[in-house]
């Protein structure tokens, strides 16, 4: 039964229709570890059925992140280019950089806080609603980056500082996931903090902060 909702219902007739796919087939996936357990070992069923229940959980989420993923492949590199010909005798490479990042945050920030309310499941899962996210970051390394970077060898209280820093910004992401809940619109202003926590964690792994927490999550 896995075999096939997965190999005909799935992947030739849905997978590339409606949105419900990634549903249907983490349920395909579910089906298969059922039937690879009780092939196996028909007695035991409690942890074969939790692991299907986590897969099928687990499934609508991860391929948005893929969806989101690749996108962020596509269109980023395609955007860089085309913004850094259309500037080409306006600074150099790494200015032109800042301004464009500086005006996705802003657009994509701007945008993205006024259809919270209205549309939050859009403004959730559009990537140009959530690209800020990606300039926050890209802004942090433009700054801070060791290829940028003066500060090669920090002082005592400066690594320590970074360090700081870096285990603060893990703690704003770890608060946010527990403070949030589904009666709150997100992303909104509310996606500030855990943006702003993994800026942190970004600026303490550029840094080279010993023992900060981008080395944990790596």
């Amino acid at each position: 039964l896995g075999a096939f909702v997965y190999g005909i219902v799935y992947t030739v007739w849905l997978k590339r229709r409606p949105w419900t796919n990634s549903i249907i087939g983490g349920a395909a996936g579910s089906f298969a570890v059922l039937g690879g357990a009780a092939a196996v070992e028909p007695s035991r069923w409690l942890l074969p059925a939790l692991m299907a229940i986590t897969l099928f959980l687990w499934t609508p989420s991860h391929f948005w992140s893929l969806a989101i993923e690749e996108q962020f492949y596509l269109v980023w590199p395609a955007l860089m280019a085309c913004m850094l010909l259309a500037w080409r005798s306006k600074g150099s490479y790494t200015r032109r950089l800042k301004i464009a990042m500086f005006a996705i945050v802003a657009t994509s920030l701007g945008c993205g806080r006024e259809l919270t309310d209205t549309s939050p499941q859009a403004t959730f899962y559009l990537m140009p609603l959530r690209a800020w996210q990606f300039g926050v970051g890209a802004l942090v390394w433009l700054y801070f980056g060791s290829a940028t970077s003066d500060d090669t060898s920090p002082s005592h209280r400066t690594a320590w500082i970074h360090r700081w820093l870096g285990w603060s910004g893990l703690g704003l992401i770890v608060g946010a996931s527990l403070w949030f809940d589904t009666s709150e619109p997100y992303p909104g202003w509310r996606a500030l903090l855990p943006t702003a926590g993994a800026a942190a964690v970004i600026f303490a792994g550029v840094r080279g902060a010993e023992g900060h927490a981008s080395r944990l999550l790596s």
